[in-house]
């Protein structure tokens, strides 16, 4: 689900579209969780009167959290037993680096990335109490039974240039194990993955500390965007600079964003990720596909650029219909590839999209169609449905995510 509190905020009702998800099969949720949306003012003085009422003032005096949107969709969530894992990612403007500002020019991130990594640690710790095994939600709402959230994925494709720093060129300084003796080594061109995985290995500490139950995702890569890099390269090479960068032992799942023309290609490149665990000394982590997708809108972007030059995404555009075929045959080559290649979870990218006026492909990927408030489910949410149930076992009728699964 692309951002639940954005659907909230659009004034979707999130209580039905949780409802509609657990009915469909859905049993876990992947959602980002934006620390700028949770802490945008440095303190409680800094919140305009008007929304005051809105943040909860931290009990260190220190950044107050707005918790309520959030709360009432892992609330929903909570109520109808599906599982929730969060993407924590972003830095509100007091926290963000200033060396890599967003927008327009050479290199801009999308989105800032934290000046102080072990700010970024606290706040991802200080989420984990809310939510997590010992989450306060838990204790402020006996009414529902609590399902707490004990996986969080750090980050989201970091080794996308708009998404994270990529130190082209640098020799930078890592923390890797020879043996069991951590050792500092200076190694060139390892990219996003260094400080990503500085990020990693602090943000794990604090929510072990936080939450003994908790786990720790991997970033989800993606196919690499740096005109320095070989064309064959892709993602589980990314993953390989994770591993030289000292990356063992702060991740216990990987995750993979996938995406391909052909969804025969999709174990294959699963393969590859599997391939650069057991050279990294991680053949026997679980991998978890968090994006796949292809976008239904043929007829509606189109295959050439207005400069004549190939759209670079042509090969995830097809036909409704053909979207439906890759959702299934997507699946059904994942669950027969789940023992052998230990994955844990499949997830469609994404929940709700608009499917109309936008040049962007990942608007016409929803399993249902969003236009304001209004939801409109869509025959591709049908053979998502379908395939789920034959997965999970037959019922008739699906009101929990744990309802019909095969025992």
């Amino acid at each position: 689900m692309e951002n639940p509190q954005a659907l909230i905020r659009d004034g979707v009702s999130i209580n039905d579209e949780v409802s509609r998800a657990a009915a469909s099969g859905v049993e876990t949720i992947r959602f980002p969780i934006y620390w700028s949306e949770i802490q945008p003012y440095a303190t409680m003085e800094s919140v305009p009167t008007a929304i005051a009422s809105q943040y909860t003032p931290a009990p260190d005096g220190g950044a107050p959290f707005k918790w309520g949107p959030l709360d009432t969709f892992v609330l929903a969530a909570a109520s109808k037993k599906i599982l929730l894992i969060p993407t924590l990612m972003g830095a509100p403007s007091w926290a963000a680096d200033r060396n890599y500002p967003t927008g327009r020019g050479d290199n801009p991130l999308t989105m800032p990335i934290p000046a102080s990594f072990d700010r970024f640690a606290k706040f991802a710790a200080d989420v984990s109490g809310r939510y997590g095994s010992k989450g306060s939600l838990w204790a402020d709402n006996p009414q529902v039974k609590a399902v707490p959230i004990t996986t969080w994925q750090i980050w989201n494709e970091p080794n996308f240039s708009y998404y994270w720093p990529q130190h082209v060129g640098e020799t930078q300084q890592v923390t890797v194990m020879v043996g069991t003796k951590p050792t500092q080594k200076t190694l060139p061109n390892l990219y996003f993955a260094p400080t990503y995985v500085d990020l990693l290995r602090k943000s794990r500490a604090a929510l072990r500390a936080a939450d003994s139950k908790a786990k720790v995702m991997l970033a989800s890569m993606a196919n690499g965007d740096r005109k320095t890099r070989l064309p064959e390269t892709s993602s589980w090479v990314d993953l390989t600079y994770v591993y030289r960068a000292g990356g063992r032992g702060s991740f216990d799942v990987v995750a993979a964003n996938l995406f391909t023309g052909l969804p025969k290609n999709l174990v294959t490149y699963l393969g590859w990720y599997r391939a650069a665990m057991k050279a990294g000394g991680d053949s026997k982590l679980p991998v978890t596909v968090t994006e796949i997708s292809w976008s239904g809108s043929a007829g509606q972007i189109p295959l050439v650029n207005q400069d004549g030059s190939p759209n670079k995404m042509a090969s995830l555009i097809v036909s409704p219909s053909t979207q439906a075929k890759n959702l299934t045959a997507a699946f059904t080559a994942f669950v027969g590839a789940r023992s052998k290649s230990l994955i844990t979870g499949t997830f469609w990218h994404t929940w709700a999209t608009p499917y109309s006026d936008t040049s962007d492909i990942w608007d016409w990927t929803g399993l249902v169609k969003q236009s304001g408030p209004t939801i409109t489910p869509l025959p591709l949410l049908t053979a998502y449905k379908t395939y789920a149930f034959k997965v999970e076992g037959a019922c008739k009728r699906k009101v929990l995510a744990t309802d019909c699964l095969k025992k």
